[in-house]
């Protein structure tokens, strides 16, 4: 990856602002969408991670290093009843990545290979109802948990190691003809395409325009200072090892040639449909469908977005 983020002196405020002066033009608040991402997902551990915050802060410690703490830290969710028979059906393996386990499901054994790409939190169970269907497709599917997730091992995760994970599965059974991916898998799978995986079609699901503007929604929720802000990227690009600007699914997008269906809605409380919307102009094949009423989880479990999706990878754009 190139790096566009040199300048250690970038003022992240302007950035920030930028940005939500950007989604505002879009329709969309800043604040009620990437950064409900956070309040979401932190509520349980929003007390402990405050505490942190807040010792920090009053010791004088370098703050970066809790700010990154907490936005690698990940927490599994428990596949329901119905996930659960799904996963069980599978042929389950694993391969290492950095001395640590990295569990992937396999169902069929012909045709076309299907990888299945969850979000941050997630596991592979958030698409037990494309699994039936696509196997009386005739596809041959691999779903993976992402490092930290599911049944993998690990506590941290990022867009560069879930990349990796991909990337090494790939190896193991082979470039897949398509993606699935929902929310975080599509910064996973479009970063691992940078890394020479290669698909002839893309299902990306709500996913996230880049990873810097997560990252300040991320600082937004938790409120932090100027100073803080630049502390905490730069001790996550350093534990990523890479700059956060280069992880952007626009950038990387408009040098790849194969074909992308984009599904977001418009009432995601999680990821703006306007950042879907902006990855998928930035294919030179793309259809981007716009949803409602469906949210940032609900549209894994919607049959018209599953008929969609089969579609797709049968016929293409039609």
């Amino acid at each position: 990856m190139e790096n566009q983020l040199n300048n250690k002196s970038t003022n992240v405020r302007s950035q920030k602002n930028a940005m939500v002066a950007e989604l505002e033009n879009d329709g969309e608040d800043f604040n009620d969408s990437i950064e409900a991402k956070f309040r979401i997902s932190s509520v349980n551990d929003r007390w402990s991670y405050q505490a942190k915050i807040d010792s920090t802060r009053s010791k004088g410690r370098n703050f970066g290093l809790v700010g990154a703490h907490i936005f690698l830290s990940t927490k599994r969710v428990r596949p329901s009843r119905k996930e659960m028979d799904v996963i069980n059906s599978s042929n389950q393996n694993y391969f290492l990545l950095d001395d640590k386990k990295v569990k992937f499901y396999q169902w069929g054994s012909e045709g076309k290979l299907i990888f299945l790409v969850h979000g941050w939190n997630g596991n592979v169970g958030n698409f037990s109802r494309f699994v039936q269907d696509l196997i009386t497709n005739r596809y041959r599917i691999v779903g993976i948990d992402l490092p930290g997730h599911g049944n993998s091992e690990g506590r941290y995760s990022n867009a560069v190691l879930a990349s990796r994970a991909v990337a090494e599965l790939s190896r193991i059974v082979g470039n897949p003809y398509a993606f699935i991916t929902h929310s975080f898998g599509g910064a996973a799978a479009t970063i691992a395409q940078e890394l020479g995986v290669q698909a002839e079609r893309l299902v990306y699901i709500c996913p996230p325009r880049d990873l810097l503007s997560i990252t300040l929604g991320f600082a937004g929720f938790w409120k932090f200072s100027n100073e803080e802000i630049q502390q905490t990227k730069e001790s996550i690009e350093l534990k990523v090892g890479h700059k956060l600007a280069d992880l952007d699914l626009i950038r990387i997008g408009k040098m790849l040639n194969n074909k992308l269906l984009l599904i977001h809605d418009k009432d995601d409380n999680e990821i703006p449909f306007s950042f879907g919307e902006k990855v998928s102009q930035a294919w030179s094949q793309s259809e981007f469908l716009l949803t409602s009423g469906l949210g940032h989880r609900m549209i894994l479990r919607d049959e018209g977005i599953k008929l969609k999706v089969l579609d797709f990878l049968e016929n293409g754009f039609v």
